[in-house]
Order: structure tokens, then sequence, then C-alpha cells
């Protein structure tokens, strides 16, 4: 096994590297039942929209791995990954570093076992969902909809 690198880049380097570089990330759809859970993002990229939880892969991870960390970080204790939807490009015109950002974003389904209430510092609240919202980014409603979530 790998060991997992969680050395923070300093900004203005990480910054260096969003102009030139995708960034890897893995979101988890979490699903509880027939409903699946997004945040509403407080920071830069999305910022204000309701979006997967997730984040960066770090140097060492497997997907599976950063898949259930992101999922255990928003506080679901007993996360079982069923399979991967999903893999895309995902282009954002504003980041956190105040350039623009590509990112591939690979997708979980998630099952969220057991009682928990989401909670992290990258969302202002959480909110379980039936379906897709049409005002959605077109990378959430081609996700769901590979999915089986209807829009």
């Amino acid at each position: 096994m790998n060991k997992i690198c969680k050395t923070k880049i300093e900004d203005g380097f990480y910054r260096s590297i969003l102009e030139v570089l995708p960034i890897v990330c893995v979101d988890v759809l979490l699903v509880k039942g027939d409903k699946f859970l997004m945040g509403k993002r407080v920071n830069e990229p999305a910022k204000g929209q309701w979006w997967f939880p997730g984040g960066r892969v770090l140097k060492g991870e497997t997907l599976r791995e950063a898949a259930i960390r992101q999922a255990r970080k928003i506080g679901c204790k007993k996360p079982i990954i069923q399979n991967l939807i999903t893999a895309q490009s995902v282009h954002f015109d504003k980041s956190a570093q105040g350039v623009p950002i590509d990112e591939i974003g690979i997708v979980y389904w998630v099952d969220a076992s057991g009682a928990f209430k989401p909670k992290d510092n990258e969302n202002s609240s959480f909110k379980w969902f039936k379906r897709a919202n049409s005002d959605w980014h077109t990378y959430l409603l081609d996700v769901l909809t590979e999915a089986g979530y209807p829009g």
C-alpha cells in the first residue's frame, strides 16, 4: 500500500498548477433509499450551487479510498461503495485561487448506511433530493442521468 501524502500545497504554487494541469477529483453520489445528497457550496468553484460532496484525490490514494474519505469527511460513518458511475472532464471559469480550473471528475455511487447528519466546512447546508433540478450544472445532470435519477 502506498503512503498517502497530505502535505498542503502552497497557494501560489497551487495556482500555477491549476493554470496548466487538470485536477483529479472524486465526487460521491451519496444515496439513502430513493434520495441522493447534495451540498450547497460556500467556495469557488460552483459557489452557491448544489453539488456532490467530493474533492481532490491525494497522492498515494486509490480512487475508492478517496471516495470513502470524502463520504466520511461529511459524516457518513459507514459508506459502502456500490459502483463507479462515470469519469468526466469539467471546466469552471472561477476557482478559489482566482483562475479557471479544469477537473477530471470521477463519481462513485455510495450507499449512506446508518444515520448521520452531513456537515463540513465546504458547504453551507446539505439536502436530500429525489430528482435533479434542470438548472443544475450539466456535469451534475449528466451524472444523475447515468445514475438513473430523473431530471
